[in-house]
């Protein structure tokens, strides 16, 4: 078999040269998207964003333009409410479901997948996955697009691995959604050694893993992409639908670069969330790109106003040309002597005096943009919303603002939440710690339905119709009983129970429902039968009583009569 650095295509290239052509092509298209991520980076979050292969660990001074911490605090506030609100540690935030409707309405069915949601969840606490969700949560709306690996992991099932903005490259295919990831990173020379095996290095690691140089750092890149060539009828990693490439990047020109490891997937294994897209574009947007005019502007009016201040307490002085060469007291109560008369001898250049007033004005304006743009104003309403408020009074208050996040919510469901719980459930069952799959779902008949806050706040604007129908329909009733008739209440319970993301096991199956109802109705008609014998029992006892007290008919009088 020839070896994977050997391997060459129909153009006489090795795998690492077309590695390497495609990251150069890769690189190219994101070398606009890179000089933009790197003025929101200086301007929002210095220590983020990953722009050249040395930034590894590279901890030096960085915020030196930042003087007004106002878009920091309006990232973490974005950041923890899609935490706490998409998908919540603490509580459950999506369920398996069906598509097919009459599988739906199977309470053994339901009761698998409600099974399977909670394994899941559980995997996810035991892993790193909501400490990378909450990376994500900040790279995504910042720079536009976030990337993250899901690999199996042999104790914790799954581990995630977030890439800074900046490491990976990446493309989309013709669906729209990314399906090709590239990333370069620096790697120190044990870790390249401990990943790959010494045999598999080049020359100059292996030399300096033999001379002490284990912290050295080696440049290493990894591409993930669909698999052109493989051979459908073979089930190895050489012939998986998606391949996975390392090399390491050669130091010198005249050196050839050194193919790691060549494995794959059989599924592409990283979700690449974007905020907002353009149709077409491998990148997104978001309030980083948006709100960037107005960070560097809030940053400018505050070192304008520094500047006021200061101009304040301390102005420029015009004094008299005969003090040149003398001492001038500039404290408060200094006194200063000078034979010079008139109010132009002396005094400061200008006053600033109401001059910081517009300034201050349009600073709190600017803050109030850029909290907007960053849906701060919206999180911390709905932190300080009254905890007793349900779901929809919840959604009556912020309606409007939960409408201006649902593109971005939806694209985060479809592009980040949905293939991570996708990708932990083949995990999982690759693992074997899933219950056994009933025969009914065999084929991919399972779909995944999101039930947290943000979600349920969204969902509960339908609820508040169905309260105001039943409401009306009540009133209705008094009047008119049979619009009851009308009324199908398994439907509804089960639409309201959806609605609001109740838990499945709280409901009985309508199977189970019909056997209690029929249940009830047969000790009604037996306690309805009893009742009638008792009242048709009654019936008879007061007639035979009402016959012996009644008297007696005139012959039988006579009778008596006669006799006596």
């Amino acid at each position: 078999m020839v070896a994977a650095a050997e391997q060459r295509n129909k153009s006489g290239q090795t795998l690492v040269q077309q590695m390497q052509d495609r990251w150069h092509r890769l690189d190219t298209i994101f070398s606009s998207w890179k000089s933009h991520g790197q003025e929101i980076s200086r301007n929002y979050l210095p220590w983020s964003g990953r722009f050249w292969v040395e930034d590894r660990n590279e901890g030096g001074m960085r915020n030196q333009d930042i003087i007004d911490n106002t878009p920091q605090r309006a990232i973490q506030i974005l950041s923890a409410g899609l935490t706490a609100g998409a998908s919540s540690p603490a509580r459950p935030w999506f369920r398996m479901g069906v598509r097919d409707p009459e599988l739906a309405r199977k309470h053994d069915i339901r009761v698998f997948l409600d099974d399977v949601t909670n394994i899941i969840l559980r995997t996810f606490s035991g892993s790193n996955v909501y400490r990378a969700l909450q990376q994500i949560y900040t790279d995504c709306p910042l720079y536009g697009t976030a990337a993250a690996i899901l690999v199996p992991h042999p104790t914790r099932t799954v581990h995630m691995h977030v890439l800074p903005f900046g490491q990976f490259r990446a493309a989309s295919g013709p669906d729209g959604d990314v399906q090709t990831l590239y990333r370069e990173m620096e790697m120190s020379v044990a870790q390249v050694v401990r990943e790959f095996g010494i045999d598999k290095v080049s020359e100059r690691v292996r030399t300096l893993a033999h001379n002490g140089g284990q912290d050295e750092p080696v440049t290493v890149r990894h591409a993930i992409e669909p698999r052109m060539d493989r051979d459908f009828r073979a089930s190895d990693n050489q012939n998986m639908p998606w391949r996975s490439v390392y090399w390491e990047v050669a130091q010198q020109p005249d050196s050839s670069s050194k193919v790691l490891r060549e494995s794959g997937f059989n599924r592409f294994p990283a979700v690449v969330p974007r905020w907002s897209l353009i149709p077409g574009d491998d990148y997104g947007s978001g309030p980083g790109m948006n709100g960037l005019g107005d960070v560097i502007q809030l940053q400018q009016e505050q070192y304008r106003k520094s500047q006021m201040i200061d101009f304040a307490s301390d102005p420029a002085m015009i004094l008299p040309s005969d003090m040149k060469n003398q001492e001038v007291d500039l404290a408060p109560g200094g006194k200063n002597y000078t034979d010079a008369t008139g109010a132009n001898r002396g005094g400061p250049l200008w006053q600033v005096g109401q001059q910081l007033q517009p300034l201050l004005l349009d600073i709190q304006d600017v803050r109030q943009r850029i909290n907007s743009c960053w849906f701060a104003d919206m999180f911390l309403m709905i932190a300080n919303t009254d905890k007793n408020m349900t779901a929809t009074e919840v959604a009556e208050r912020h309606e409007e603002k939960l409408l201006m996040l649902g593109p971005a919510l939806e694209r985060l469901h479809n592009e980040l939440l949905e293939p991570l719980v996708n990708l932990t459930f083949n995990y999982l069952l690759e693992a074997g710690e899933l219950p056994p799959i009933p025969e009914e779902l065999v084929g991919g008949n399972v779909e995944i339905e999101f039930v947290s806050m943000l979600a349920q706040t969204q969902r509960a604007v339908g609820a508040k119709s169905i309260d105001r129908f039943m409401a009306t329909a009540g009133a209705a009733a008094q009047m008119k009983p049979e619009i009851l008739d009308r009324l199908n209440a398994d439907e509804f319970v089960e639409d309201l129970a959806d609605r609001l993301g109740v838990p499945i096991r709280m409901l009985v199956s309508r199977e189970d429902a019909d056997e209690l109802r029929e249940a009830r109705n047969q000790m009604q008609a037996a306690q309805a039968q009893a009742e009638m014998g008792q009242q048709q029992a009654g019936v008879a006892s007061e007639l035979a009583k009402a016959q012996s007290m009644a008297p007696a008919p005139p012959e039988q009088q006579f009778t008596q009569v006669a006799g006596s």
